[in-house]
């Protein structure tokens, strides 16, 4: 409406009582602008909205209509039709339910979003095994799981002596030391021949020879 009174009623009864009060006059007065239709009134002077009911209002301070439901905090808030007042239950949260968090670095996390718990499976790396270290003449295999990944020793196609790899059919070097077989002890025997020898032999002489074996 382009016309209407100088102070416009609002669903705030301390405002309009206010400016009566200020100016009893006030009301009866019309000027130029932009006004509510016949049968709304102007929710208030803050918000430019005409409602057809001034009972329900809003947390954020906004007006309701009837049968209009929302949320507040951890309530579901409904504007009753019959009473024409909010009308505000706990809201009520699904079940919930735990997965399974059985893979390699995965932990149950609770979150409480709004008012409701939900569990999830989130990954968390130092629960992860460590790399693993395979011994000579076998390779690490890698699987990647959801989190982590793990690790096997598989064989590889090779020959393992002293601790280093060959390819089959490689020679393989060894160290060959040569050394001559330890000497026995040697048998000494001893061949006693006593002989007397021709003339010019002293008398009695007897002559020992050695042969060593």
């Amino acid at each position: 409406m382009a016309c209407g009174p100088s102070v416009e009623p609002t669903c705030n009864d301390r405002y309009n009582k206010k400016f009566q009060a200020d100016s009893i006059a006030s009301t009866d007065k019309t000027k130029e602008g932009c006004f509510c239709p016949h049968g709304t009134t102007l929710f208030n002077t803050v918000y430019d909205t005409c409602v057809t009911s001034c009972d329900c209002v809003g947390p954020d301070g906004k007006p309701k209509q009837p049968g209009d439901t929302w949320t507040s905090g951890c309530d579901k808030c409904l504007c009753d039709k019959d009473s024409m007042s909010i009308r505000c239950e706990p809201a009520v949260c699904p079940p919930v339910q735990s997965p399974n968090c059985s893979e390699s670095g995965q932990q149950l996390v609770n979150k409480t979003d709004s008012c409701c718990t939900t569990s999830s499976c989130e990954c968390n790396v130092s629960l992860c095994p460590p790399l693993k270290t395979c011994p000579v003449g076998y390779e690490r295999n890698i699987t990647y799981g959801i989190c982590c990944q793990s690790y096997t020793c598989v064989h590889k196609d090779v020959c393992v002596y002293d601790m280093k790899e060959y390819e089959i059919g490689a020679k393989i070097p060894t160290s060959q030391t040569t050394s001559e077989p330890p000497l026995e002890k040697p048998e000494i025997s001893l061949r006693t021949t006593a002989a007397l020898f021709g003339a010019g032999q002293p008398s009695g002489t007897t002559f020992i020879r050695v042969d060593t074996l």
